[in-house]
């Protein structure tokens, strides 16, 4: 779950922001990740909050094999 989450904040850190894994619960099947902006200068150049979750999705499902529940705690 980790290295999921590391490959996509390397896309969101091209931007000036970064994506940090707060929780990984393998019992619950949840995944908790915050993204944050501090350094952004152009938040419009952040994929919108929608997509972001798709993209996170996508990626991190490549990596766990069953089913998880996503949480992103997104400041906009």
């Amino acid at each position: 779950m980790a290295t999921a989450v590391d490959e996509l904040a390397a896309v969101i850190q091209a931007d000036g922001g970064d994506l940090v894994l707060v929780k990984a619960d393998a019992a619950l099947d949840r995944i908790e990740v915050r993204l944050d902006l501090d350094g952004v200068s152009c938040l419009d150049c952040i994929l919108p909050p929608d997509q972001l979750r798709r993209v996170l999705e996508d990626g991190i499902a490549r990596r766990v094999p069953s089913e998880f529940e996503l949480v992103v705690h997104d400041p906009r």
